[in-house]
């Protein structure tokens, strides 16, 4: 089998090692606008050519790698120059339903299976990538009218070791902001607050623990993917962070009263649900 993988990062690098590792029959034809990543994926031998349009018909599988935010722009290019029978193109973005609308409604003879791998790294490029970044990993892929397709695609992601989830993209986007994208969004707003605290007050850095560390470590993750996950995915972003002021304002409330009794069971449940989701 040939696989094309565009973009090369550490999504798509991770998948191109991965697919070394465990499905050693592929031929894996790579493509990344960034001459850097691509000519490292060359060097390093994460593919074993260069993707190109005299050569697009050798592949039946192709992987869409690139920020959420391009992906339709990728498939449309891809859209008059693939063989459309013969060819399954499938995306690893992190927001489905903008991007399964669009490619429904402008592209409808495209065989086209949406996915989103449950795993990342606050590091990017394919520098960072790793064989086993989806091994034991969920593996979500959206239910399209061909169930022959979506078979393909899971087959070959139960390959790299990953489990795969069958969502539509409504209930993927609402779940997933819950789950990835307010995480990162939280991450991101106390990091930005720490910046505020050491202006006034530079001696906060030497205060810092493991906690603090820990709770922020995503903070580090690639600015433009994440400026990209969060405003194709707006509305159940929103809604998120909605909630979450609700619970905020729950919890305040009850520090301001000192309602222990209500703290101490706030505590106590996200403690018992937290033990509930270690893996």
């Amino acid at each position: 089998m040939k696989i094309g993988i565009i973009g090369l990062g550490l999504m798509g690098g991770s998948l191109a090692l991965a697919l070394k590792k465990y499905k050693q029959d592929i031929t894996i034809y790579g493509y990344d606008t960034n001459e850097k990543h691509l000519t490292y994926a060359k060097e390093k031998k994460l593919i074993d050519h260069t993707l190109l349009e005299d050569n697009l018909q050798n592949v039946s599988i192709i992987f869409v790698a690139t920020p959420v935010r391009s992906i339709v722009k990728v498939i449309a290019d891809l859209y008059n120059i693939i063989d459309l029978a013969n060819t399954i193109v499938t995306d690893m973005g992190s927001s489905k339903k903008f991007i399964c609308q669009d490619i429904k409604q402008r592209f409808p003879l495209l065989r086209f299976v949406g996915g989103h791998p449950m795993t990342g790294r606050e590091v990017s490029g394919p520098e960072a990538a790793l064989a086993d970044l989806f091994r034991d990993k969920n593996y979500i892929l959206i239910n399209n009218n061909n169930p022959g397709d979506l078979a393909q695609i899971a087959e070959i992601i139960k390959g790299i070791r990953s489990k795969v989830i069958t969502l539509n993209p409504k209930k993927h986007d609402n779940l997933i902001s819950f789950t990835s994208h307010l995480p990162q969004f939280l991450a991101t707003a106390v990091v930005n607050l720490l910046n505020d605290v050491v202006a006034e007050n530079p001696e906060v850095i030497d205060l810092i623990g493991q906690g603090f560390l820990d709770f922020t470590r995503i903070a580090g993750s690639d600015p433009q993917m994440w400026t990209d996950i969060l405003i194709s995915n707006k509305k159940a972003v929103l809604r998120s962070i909605a909630r979450l002021k609700g619970k905020i304002a729950e919890f305040e409330e009850a520090i301001k009263i000192e309602d222990e009794e209500y703290i101490y069971e706030l505590i106590k449940k996200g403690r018992e649900q937290r033990k509930k989701i270690e893996v």
